[in-house]
């Protein structure tokens, strides 16, 4: 019996931070008498967010959802702002309510965590996978316990419909793991391979606003395979800069050694021209007693 080929090929997990305030401000109050009786008016001191999207095989989008993190100051009502289709307490058992583009929160205070699913989302890579088997393009479904080579591609492109700041300012990382009693001779050019027990870990790095072309090549017995996933992070570098002061002290040797030597080419120069018009002086003088001598022959 074929072994069942894992193929959800989950993920794009994409991370960002929003800064609401360093001191504690409330994300709007109780709006009117009736609200404020239910629970006090709470606060919060900053707020996290992280993006999760399932694709399918080919990198089609099939869901996508929100978790969304809190960090409460003081224990009450709070509002925040997000369009979902439903809204899910990951905290306790307190009921939260979605309407107009707000969730109304009861929070608890430290942590709060909450879900919030969205239909018809987007996210700004769009992702196309596509599978070879012996150099023919092939189904996903149609690989469970297949033998053979088999190659996968992956592109990653900008998604025009939105938000540029997020193509042309975040990390993409692209990982896969290949079971070696499954997978042999793998080869992914441009990826940091790493052994993690039995499996082989690929990951392919796309820098901020470029697109991606990926390859993973593999001989495969008994093909099965687990997710492929996608991971977005804002990216950002730090580089120590090396000691430069013996440089710079050395181009400052430098800089007065090319001076001394232009000082020296301007006086070689000038001493050239003098001895040019030395030159020119002893061929008029040499003409001069060449005539002399003709003159005294004559007589």
């Amino acid at each position: 019996m074929k072994r069942i080929m894992k193929h959800s090929l989950i993920a794009a997990i994409l991370s960002m931070t929003l800064l609401i305030s360093s001191a504690g401000i409330p994300l709007m109050a109780a709006q009117n008498p009736a609200e404020s009786q239910v629970g006090s008016e709470g606060r919060i001191s900053s707020k996290e967010e992280v993006v999760y999207g399932s694709l399918d095989n080919s990198g089609k989008i099939k869901s996508i959802y929100v978790v969304n993190i809190l960090n409460v100051t003081e224990p009450g009502i709070v509002y925040d702002h997000g369009s979902y289709s439903s809204v899910k307490n990951l905290t306790d058992t307190g009921e939260l309510v979605s309407e107009n583009g707000k969730v109304k929160i009861n929070a608890s205070g430290g942590r709060f965590y909450y879900q919030g699913n969205i239909d018809n989302g987007d996210l700004p890579w769009i992702i196309d996978i596509s599978y070879y088997l012996n150099d023919v393009k092939t189904d996903p479904k149609d690989l469970a316990g297949a033998n053979g080579h088999l190659r996968i591609e992956i592109d990653t492109g900008k998604n025009n419909s939105i938000d540029p700041g997020f193509f042309d300012n975040y990390l993409l990382q692209v990982s896969l793991q290949l079971d070696t009693g499954n997978f042999s001779n793998i080869d992914a050019k441009g990826a940091t391979l790493a052994n993690a027990g039995e499996n082989k870990i690929i990951t392919f790095t796309v820098l901020p606003g470029t697109e991606g072309k990926l390859s993973v090549e593999a001989d495969a017995t008994d093909l099965e395979m687990g997710s492929i996933e996608f991971s977005a992070i804002p990216f950002s570098m730090q580089i120590e800069m090396p000691d430069m002061s013996e440089m710079t002290d050395d181009l400052s040797v430098l800089t007065d050694a090319i001076a001394q030597l232009k000082t020296g080419v301007t006086a070689l120069e000038k001493g050239l021209a003098e001895i040019s018009g030395g030159a020119s002086a002893i061929v008029g003088g040499s003409s001069e007693f060449k005539n002399g001598l003709s003159a005294l022959d004559s007589r």
